[in-house]
């Protein structure tokens, strides 16, 4: 194997951005942010441009009988995201722009 080699990445890039990206950088004011908001059982949460969903899980936990709706227009964030986690409520492809008023 040459030098370059081992620093090649393989994978798609929502799934780099979930595997490198989010432990590393999202995660950590991913907490804060739902520490700040502070959804509470029962509350419904809009997680706007949720990508592969930092923040969306940390929601879950705490609406618990609520209900969370990811929202993204990368179809393969989102595709990410529903891998592994039956908890995650509901994702939708959209813009945020399409929102009703």
């Amino acid at each position: 194997m040459s030098d370059h080699e081992h620093w090649q990445l393989d994978g798609s890039a929502p799934e780099l951005y979930e595997r490198y990206l989010v432990p590393a950088i999202t995660s950590v004011w991913a907490t804060d942010l739902i520490d700040r908001a502070a959804p509470q059982p029962g509350d419904r949460v809009l997680d706007v441009a949720c990508g592969t969903g930092a923040v969306t899980p940390l929601a879950v936990e705490r609406v618990t009988t609520g209900r969370v709706v990811g929202l993204d227009v990368n179809l393969g964030m989102l595709a990410v995201r529903m891998r592994g986690r039956p908890r995650f409520l509901h994702r939708q492809r959209s813009s945020p722009r399409h929102l009703p008023g």
